[in-house]
């Protein structure tokens, strides 16, 4: 077996992301290497690599020994990633409704997972992370850490040299105050951004319009948004399609609120 040396681990590190960057930096030097042939280097199944990587269960620490002899583990780290091991399961005991995994937090927070979603449905797209990197202008490891973590999750799967998409349209869940969700909206806010100042304007359509309303009418206008969005991407579907698009639409308050009479002495 060809022994390669691994990034060091140490006391405290996630033991999950540090397989994962040892796969990773596996994977750019190959990119035909991949998970199944990860796990015959470690001396594990693909399965319980597969579902460890996807945080379903922990190595076990006959699987821990296996990984820490197949890549020759010093014995302070051996020592880290048992006590990560350690560290993972009393966390999801203390924890064990947790309901939004990383992978979940990160499809949802990182637009380019929609994107590469979407990738997939081009006749002629590839799944290959230098091609995704370039056409969605993010770097190689994004784009390969994605394009796993979605294979991972059931969302795409290979087909080829090809992604094959097998979940229909996703969308966030309205009105969630959550972390992963405001850092999408920023992301995506961020590139239209860049898009008024890069792209041609006949290939973009911005548009302001202001208006004074009824307070009482906001879930009305956020309802009536939600629809035509979701109309918009039915009308836009196309058997062919040969360019992704993100459609964004703002409402917000510009000032802030009249009080009536009496509401500023409460």
């Amino acid at each position: 077996m060809n022994q390669e040396t691994p990034s060091k681990i140490t006391v405290g590190d996630d033991y999950r992301h540090w397989l994962e960057r040892e796969y990773l930096e596996r994977r750019s030097r190959n990119r035909l290497y991949s998970i199944r042939s990860f796990a015959r280097q470690l001396g594990v199944s693909k399965t319980s690599l597969a579902e460890v990587l996807a945080g379903k269960r922990d190595l076990s620490k006959k699987n821990a020994l296996a990984v820490a002899i197949r890549l020759n583990l010093s014995p302070a780290e051996r020592t880290a990633l048992l006590d990560g091991i350690r560290r993972s399961r009393s966390r999801d005991a203390a924890h064990p409704d947790l309901s939004l995994s990383d992978d979940v937090f990160r499809v949802i927070a990182d637009w380019y997972h929609y994107a590469i979603l979407n990738l997939a449905k081009l006749p002629k797209h590839q799944a290959d992370a230098t091609w995704i990197a370039e056409r969605l202008g993010i770097s190689v490891v994004e784009a390969a850490e994605a394009s796993d973590r979605l294979l991972r999750m059931g969302f795409i799967e290979l087909n080829g040299t090809q992604f094959r998409r097998k979940v229909g349209s996703l969308d966030t869940v309205a009105d969630v105050p959550s972390s992963a969700v405001r850092r999408h909206y920023a992301q995506n806010l961020r590139i239209a951004e860049r898009s008024l100042e890069q792209d041609p304007v006949e290939s973009r359509e911005f548009g302001i319009v202001t208006v004074a309303i009824d307070s009482e009418k906001i879930a009305l206008a956020k309802e009536r948004i939600r629809a035509f969005r979701r109309r918009m991407a039915v009308d836009l579907e196309a058997p062919s399609p040969d360019r992704i698009y993100t459609l964004s639409i703002q409402f917000y308050p510009i000032v802030t609120p009249i009080l009536t009479e009496g509401q500023g002495d409460q």
